[in-house]
């Protein structure tokens, strides 16, 4: 159990009448007791030093950074700003250009691929962020839009270590999907489908790259498409959620 709260007096010896009062029961054999927070309110937090097991924030993002692929740098971009908003304040340092693109990109797909699940929303964004990110009916399957790399990838948790399963799956629903401009790739411990579409700059205006914009989104819907054609059961068994 993880309990998002501030850390209150006497809070953690609760949990551990908690968690006893669990094991008495016979709910569980054992338990442990964590908190998470920045490293800031964990040096500081005097109701914090009572937890047996304490990691940080920072901690977490550099064991996400050293991954590349799309889910662990998503991670990594919420725990970055996590800590930065409880520095000063939940405030985003907002690049204007980019929040513009971003409130354009999310009228075009609401408007011309309103079936697409896009996850990102609307609001003030800053110079980094350039990844679109959507959901699809498979929990631990979705899909990134690498703006700036010019491919969009249909990513499947953890599966690069059983990926010759995975790509049985695929081939015996998909068929020869390289021949539809798509490649099985390596992103971190993840594998991914890959479709190439054109490179968009967040940075510049909208609509300069409206005819790009399209092909982008033809991409990512011909991905999404796909994965509605995959069986759930069968791709669920070789993910590995985090």
């Amino acid at each position: 159990m993880i309990v998002y709260l501030i850390a209150m007096p006497r809070q953690c010896d609760r949990y551990f009448l908690r968690g006893n009062r669990g094991i008495k029961e016979g709910d569980y054999d054992k338990f442990h007791v964590f908190i998470v927070a920045p490293e800031k309110y964990l040096a500081e937090n005097n109701e914090a030093h009572h937890y047996p097991n304490q990691i940080s924030y920072e901690v977490i993002l550099g064991y996400f950074k050293q991954y590349k692929d799309a889910r662990s740098q998503f991670k990594a971009q919420q725990i970055e700003q996590a800590i930065y908003k409880q520095k000063h304040g939940y405030q985003v340092i907002e690049n204007t250009a980019v929040s513009d693109f971003w409130d354009k990109y999310i009228a075009y797909q609401k408007e011309h691929y309103s079936h697409l699940y896009l996850v990102t929303g609307s609001g003030k964004k800053g110079s980094a962020a350039t990844w679109p990110h959507y959901s699809t009916r498979i929990k631990g399957v979705y899909l990134s839009h690498k703006s700036e790399k010019g491919y969009a990838d249909l990513t499947f948790s953890g599966t690069w270590e059983s990926v010759n399963e995975l790509e049985t799956i695929l081939r015996k629903v998909l068929g020869n999907f390289e021949e539809q401009g798509i490649t099985l790739q390596k992103a971190g411990k993840s594998a991914v489908l890959r479709a190439l579409i054109p490179i968009l700059d967040f940075h510049q205006p909208f609509e300069d790259q409206i005819d790009d914009v399209e092909a982008c989104f033809k991409g990512i819907d011909r991905l999404t498409k796909l994965s509605h054609m995959l069986p759930s059961d069968d791709i669920s068994r070789v993910l590995i959620i985090n």
